[in-house]
């Protein structure tokens, strides 16, 4: 017999003998076994009331009691609200006689706190339909094991109810629900179980009805859902971990991605990204997929995680949507779909992976952009490999390569990183040591001014020096004490003026605190070999000379500024010692 048909046989015996316990898996469909297939089917609602009960979290027997009582009654006087009213007026007339006499006490008290439903016994019968209680999330309940099995003992053996219990029972095995529990789960168990059914859903069927009763927002994404049901159910089957809850909601949360591509009208791969999202979100609730703390460090988990989007993941992952982001990332994706143009192919692609047409079509505007300094440092590295593999094997390209519009196109590269906010800066693609003996030495040189940039940390070091100067524009403490751990290769003129105009507008209070922080910071740096020691000097003399001829009328003020003047010629006769040691160790 099927797990549905074992239900309706336990409901339709006429002797009770005690509960029957449904068990399975969390998220494997039980409580949607009972609640759609036995509670509305046909011939069990004609004979049978069906009374479920959540046990999540219920703090005592007498709340559950009470629940019971009143599920009980809601569906004995459904209709009929005269039978209330029938007790409930002379209950209401009695506690008003008693407010008025103003003889509340003990008495009046005990009259106020009475609840109707305590005048009403829970019966087998409603009409002519036996009743079926129906407790779920047994396993969740935060009272004992004992106490618990006797409240629903009560049910069974003395008020003679029908009894189903949901639980996944590996759950209560284990664990005791309290301290005071004494007696072993199998032997309460024996008490009050008669029948225990393992449940065995029948997934397919399941899937269907949940995508069919699922409430979309849009007729379109219902279509899709039912067009892609078999591919759903898949899915799921594939995966270890049985979970309905968790494809249901992942059906759901995708409802939202689905809408934003829509919007886009990007629905290219909508199919592919959704059998992705599902298995996705299913390794993520069985714990398969490592995520970080941080938002977007996400573990590559399956084979079709390349059709999700990066905000896809973390929606799936942290249940942070952020619809912009993902708009964004669906528009850049379109982008780099979009055929490329001969001119583009040139700045991604070896030399012998092109066609003539696309070289020729697209060369001059490409060289073009190399000139201008519009490539980035990976697209140089691209067309220095290639101009070197053309001369190995004399291919000609449709204009000759004017090394000096080149080299000073790779410098003014330098100039636009120097100035990015990025402050993620890209290391350049390394020519391998084989690859790298044959560059002739116009590309070799080329290469060596890319690769020492990189490796001089320069866009790095021109960052640090902007936000030190942004922080001491902005007077901003907070950014400007950051600073103090960043690393210089050089002290400028135009970091000397910002420092000045910061000490100059800066009130007296906070003139002798910053001159201490500046101190520290510069004394303590670690001059590398790359350290522009003579700008340094000249930055520092300038910002001696700026302080020196500040003349403040108060004496207080006069000795901070000579306090900050010895400070700076301190660093100023540092550089020379630090110089010299610095060619000492060259010379080693």
């Amino acid at each position: 017999m099927s797990t549905l048909d074992e239900l309706k046989y336990y409901c339709d015996e006429e002797n009770t003998f005690g509960a029957l316990l449904l068990t399975g898996q969390w998220g494997c469909g039980k409580t949607y076994l009972i609640e759609h297939q036995l509670c509305e089917d046909s011939d069990m609602k004609k004979k049978f009331v069906f009374l479920r009960i959540s046990l999540f979290g219920e703090p005592s027997i007498e709340s559950i009691q009470k629940k019971v009582k009143t599920l009980y009654l809601s569906q004995k006087w459904a209709g009929e609200s005269t039978a209330f009213s029938k007790i409930a007026k002379p209950i209401k007339k009695a506690v008003d006689i008693v407010k008025d006499a103003g003889v509340l006490g003990d008495i009046g008290n005990a009259v106020l706190s009475i609840n109707p439903t305590d005048f009403f016994e829970i019966e087998n019968q409603i009409g002519d339909k036996k009743v079926v209680l129906i407790f779920d999330d047994f396993e969740r309940c935060t009272i004992n094991t004992v106490d618990l099995f006797g409240c629903i003992n009560s049910y069974c053996e003395n008020q003679g109810l029908k009894v189903i219990v949901i639980a996944d029972e590996k759950k209560i095995e284990p664990s005791e629900k309290a301290e005071e529990q004494t007696l072993p789960y199998k032997d309460i168990k024996e008490k009050l179980i008669t029948r225990t059914i393992h449940y065995e859903p029948e997934y397919d069927q399941i899937i269907e009805g949940i995508v069919g009763a699922y409430k979309a927002q849009s007729t379109e994404y219902k279509e899709f859902l039912n067009k892609n049901r078999n591919r759903i159910c898949n899915v799921f089957n594939k995966n270890e971990i049985k979970n309905l809850r968790s494809l249901k909601c992942a059906i759901q949360d995708f409802e939202r991605v689905y809408q934003t591509f829509k919007e886009l009208d990007y629905m290219t791969k909508i199919d592919e990204t959704f059998i992705s999202f599902l298995t996705y979100v299913l390794d993520v609730k069985a714990g398969k997929i490592e995520t970080s703390s941080h938002l977007g460090e996400l573990a590559h988990a399956n084979p079709n995680e390349r059709f999700l989007l990066d905000p896809v993941k973390v929606w799936a992952v942290s249940s942070k949507w952020d619809q912009e982001e993902l708009k964004k990332a669906i528009k850049e994706k379109i982008e780099r779909e979009k055929p490329m143009a001969p001119k583009d192919e040139l700045k991604f692609t070896f030399l012998l992976d092109l066609d003539d047409e696309t070289i020729h079509e697209g060369f001059d505007s490409y060289i073009n952009e190399a000139y201008c300094g519009l490539l980035s440092l990976e697209e140089y590295i691209t067309l220095i490999d290639n101009i070197s593999f053309a001369k190995e094997i004399d291919y000609k390209f449709p204009s000759e390569i004017d090394y000096i519009k080149l080299e000073n196109g790779i410098n003014k590269c330098f100039c636009r990183l120097n100035k990015s906010q990025d402050e993620n800066i890209r290391s350049v693609p390394i020519i391998a040591d084989y690859d790298l003996k044959k560059l002739p030495e116009k590309e070799f040189h080329l290469y060596k001014i890319i690769r020492d940039y990189s490796d001089g940390n320069i866009q790095k070091y021109e960052f640090n020096k902007r936000k030190y100067i942004e922080a001491l524009n902005a007077h901003d403490s907070k950014n400007l004490l950051g600073c103090e751990s960043m690393r210089f290769n050089t002290f400028s003129t135009e970091m000397a003026n910002a420092v000045f105009e910061y000490y100059r507008s800066s009130p007296s209070n906070e003139r002798r605190f910053f001159v201490h922080r500046f101190f520290e910071m510069w004394k303590g740096i670690k001059l590398q070999s790359d350290f522009h020691t003579e700008e340094a000097r000249i930055g520092l003399n300038t910002l001696l000379s700026k302080t020196a001829s500040i003349r403040p009328k108060s004496q207080l003020k006069q000795r901070v500024d000579d306090i900050f003047i010895k400070k700076i010629e301190t660093l100023i006769s540092l550089l020379p010692q630090q110089q010299e040691k610095s060619n000492d160790d060259e010379t080693k």
